[in-house]
């Protein structure tokens, strides 16, 4: 008899939002781990408690078996992640970390530049192999391709569509005011749950043109 695996809580702990200062609250997940010659330390990011405890989490926790140059490559990310942070004073709790959040990130990302002074290079994918082995080899080709950060483009849409409300009006961001629109003028749907609700629909109106005759 099979065992059904357990299951696996994927949200983010808000608990510590009303106090959320550099303290502590993070029960070691946050706390510095060598990888080779690279220490990562996310309690030294100087980010808000709860924001470092999330990404340590996701970091440690969330993703698969991976390599100790993959996760080199991520801690480079966060990193630059972190010094947004500090320059923009844009995240000061988890309730921040919203499609206005990765907008600005995103625009951020566009007017840095390298060590050599060129621009970085950020790709939007359709997304990445789900196979441990196949995601690092495709990480591995795009570095040796000269790019510096990936997003998933599913991801990117779903949350901008998901935080944008239909009655705000969004004077300082085209998409934002373009996806506005499209869910005022019910352009954009709940995904999947319409489906459902359309057979239930017509499975209704079966049973009852069954029950006439």
């Amino acid at each position: 008899m099979k065992t059904r695996r357990p299951r696996i809580n994927r949200v983010l702990p808000r608990a510590a939002e009303a106090g959320d200062t550099n303290g502590g609250g993070c029960e070691g997940i946050d706390a510095p781990r060598r990888l080779g010659p690279t220490l990562i330390d996310f309690s030294a990011l100087h980010l808000p408690t709860a924001v470092s405890c999330a990404l340590a989490d996701a970091f440690w926790n969330h993703v698969g078996s991976r390599s100790e140059h993959t996760l080199r490559f991520y801690w480079q990310r966060v990193n630059t992640f972190a010094h947004f942070v500090a320059e923009t004073h844009a995240v000061s709790s988890l309730s921040d970390m919203g499609s206005v959040m990765l907008v600005r990130y995103i625009e951020w990302l566009n007017r840095q530049v390298g060590q050599d002074g060129t621009p970085l290079k950020i790709l939007v994918v359709p997304a990445l192999p789900q196979n441990a082995q196949a995601r690092e080899q495709s990480i591995g080709v795009l570095r040796s391709k000269g790019i510096d950060a990936v997003i998933p483009f599913r991801t990117m849409l779903a949350e901008l569509v998901a935080k944008t409300e239909p009655n705000r009006n969004y004077q300082k961001s085209d998409l934002l005011q373009i996806i506005r629109i499209l869910k005022n003028y019910d352009l954009i749907k709940e995904p999947q749950l319409e489906l459902f609700k359309v057979r239930r629909k017509k499975a209704s109106a079966s049973a009852g043109a069954r029950a006439a005759e």
